[in-house]
């Protein structure tokens, strides 16, 4: 074999040792039930290991004053039935001194801080008050009734590729930060995002929305139904490149603010139904760089006056919400979703594994001409 072949092979073989990776091993996960092994969900999560499950059987499981639950290893916290599966917490109430001046606030109810943890079918009651403080990515978050204290608790999720699906929290919030998450049919007071890109919010019953430096989110098929006549549905704030479309958008105040000092830009609104007594859209007259339809198609206004002379579904003159915001393809009814094709946020970077695989690949496929080459030689 000459020198300059077995360099080539040698440094292959190199490359692609550097980005080698083991086998995966089938991971032997246990089964822990609450409370035939413990008799406490504390100290089931204590005894549990990496990937085991705990199965809560149904019934009340009441925590002493003060007591919270803390899950620092990936686990799955499952309840034998959301209705009757109940775990009731009572967080300590807290003083923090800030220079001279007091602050009360109420500990975590749960803290989550790890990846890879699920909570599923439990009835979770907080009281007084007191969140559920989840910091973690590939969280699962399904099918739990949440009670909390007031509006001003609910459930905090700071991660990516989490998914929050089909949980019942009528008075608390969702606080959204991270990227390519996904809040699908949930029940909540209020969702806000924060800092929060990529993200997905579908099929859900929400009374207020709220977008703070959130950008490239796709907000599909929700229910915005404000029930304050002095707050606005949907609040959008340093925020841009969002997608908002077929959502049913009830007005409070007003049905979406999107006013100059707001900070909002490149948005898109198309297929929803505005409806509500109050301001459809309250935005200046300034800004223009916010859109109302998808240059075929806009969206359902329920104080829209105009007519359909061709019965194409479309009106005949555009829906004017001021000087610089119109809807040029204002609907005649609101959308029928079923046929909706949902416009996904884009795509995330290239992974960097596929990519060192593709430059292994290339490096071998290099190698592999200049050997037959060298033997034709």
């Amino acid at each position: 074999m000459s020198k300059s072949l077995a360099f080539t092979l040698v440094l292959a073989f190199l490359m692609a040792s550097c980005i080698s990776m083991p086998l995966p091993v089938k991971a032997v996960f246990n089964t822990i039930t609450v409370p035939d092994d413990y008799s406490t969900i504390t100290a089931a999560i204590a005894n549990a290991n990496t990937g085991d499950v705990i199965f809560i059987r149904a019934g009340l499981y009441e925590g002493p004053i003060n007591q919270t639950i803390l899950i620092d290893k990936p686990l799955s916290i499952v309840g034998e039935n959301a209705e009757t599966t109940i775990i009731e917490l009572y967080p300590a109430y807290e003083l923090t001194w800030i220079i001279t001046q007091p602050f009360y606030s109420y500990t975590n109810a749960i803290t989550i801080e790890t990846n890879d943890v699920k909570l599923s079918n439990l009835t979770i009651i907080i009281a007084p008050g007191g969140n559920i403080w989840a910091n973690g990515d590939r969280i699962q978050i399904t099918g739990n009734n949440i009670t909390t204290g007031s509006t001003q608790t609910g459930l905090l999720i700071n991660g990516s590729q989490c998914n929050i699906t089909d949980n019942i929290s009528r008075f608390g919030f969702i606080n959204l930060q991270g990227s390519s998450n996904s809040l699908v049919q949930n029940y909540v007071y209020k969702v806000i995002l924060e800092f929060a890109d990529w993200n997905k919010i579908c099929l859900n019953q929400i009374t207020h929305l709220q977008f703070n430096s959130s950008n490239y989110n796709t907000v599909y098929g929700n229910n915005v139904d404000i029930k304050e006549a002095t707050y606005n549905s949907i609040g959008v704030y340093n925020s841009a490149h969002n997608i908002f479309q077929s959502n049913q958008i009830k007005s409070g105040l007003f049905g979406v603010n999107l006013r100059l000092e707001s900070g909002a830009k490149n948005n898109t609104f198309y297929h929803n139904a505005f409806v509500g007594e109050g301001y459809h859209v309250i935005i200046d007259e300034a800004s223009n760089s916010n859109f109302w339809d998808d240059s075929n198609e806009g969206n359902f206004w329920e104080n829209y006056n105009g007519t359909d002379s061709n019965g194409d579904g479309i009106g005949d003159t555009p829906y004017v919400i001021n000087g610089a915001n119109v809807d040029n393809y204002p609907l005649m009814e609101p959308y029928n979703v079923e046929n909706d094709a949902v416009v996904l946020p884009p795509p995330e970077p290239f992974p960097t594994v596929l990519a060192a695989a593709a430059l292994v690949a290339a490096a071998v496929g290099v190698c592999l001409i200049v050997y037959f080459k060298k033997r034709k030689h």
